[in-house]
């Protein structure tokens, strides 16, 4: 009898620490799938206001890009047939003037995810995409704190000689930023919600020449 009440205590012992075990063991496992369930809603949700912003930006970048066009074909064909004139004109006089438009585009949402955790929850080539294309975009944010100051400090910046060679910095810089969105960005979150493309026209001309798109 003493025999079979020791056997029977080291069984219920036993089975105490397996239900215990187990009961840890799930416990943990929980808690772990319910912090990869929260970071994979983070991550979606990171993403999402990625899409949105590079949204926002599209469209700031054709507006920007066309307006530049129209003013520097206008430009130019001042210079070419009446060069005297071109020497004291203003950009205000041209027309169809409306200031020297900054794209302006928006960073925010990238900036949030790599100044947290979230980008290494990114995979590599997800985050390798991303970078690229904020950092060319940040050749135009460069752009645009340039000519902010220089709308401070120089009077005659509306002179078309100058406003010309504004317009060219962005009729440059412009198609590769967007090339890179449509590139890299519009595969990555198409079904985040950038997805947008190129109208025909001049600028999708230039991108479809520098990105070899047919």
């Amino acid at each position: 009898m003493p025999s079979i009440k020791i056997r029977e205590s080291i069984l219920n012992h036993l089975i105490q620490g397996v239900i215990v075990f187990a009961s840890v063991f799930l416990a943990f496992w929980l808690t772990e799938v319910r912090e990869n369930s929260k970071s994979e809603k983070e991550v979606e949700i990171a993403l999402n206001s990625i899409a949105l912003e590079l949204s926002y930006n599209h469209d700031r970048i054709t507006y920007t890009f066309n307006y530049h066009y129209k003013i520097s074909k206008q430009i130019d064909s001042i210079e070419n047939h009446n060069p005297v004139t071109f020497q004291e004109l203003h950009g205000f006089q041209l027309k169809g003037w409306q200031g020297v438009q900054l794209p302006m585009l928006r960073s925010t949402a990238y900036k949030t995810i790599t100044n947290s955790d979230l980008v290494s929850k990114l995979n590599f080539e997800t985050q390798k995409s991303l970078a690229d294309i904020y950092s060319v975009q940040k050749l135009i944010e460069d752009a645009d704190n340039s000519i902010i100051e220089l709308t401070i400090n120089d009077l005659e910046f509306t002179k078309l000689r100058k406003v010309r060679h504004l317009s060219s910095l962005y009729l440059d810089i412009l198609p590769d930023v967007i090339g890179f969105y449509q590139t890299l960005g519009h595969p990555l979150l198409k079904d985040k919600g950038y997805s947008k493309q190129l109208d025909v026209g001049k600028l999708q001309s230039i991108v479809d020449e520098k990105f070899g798109q047919n």
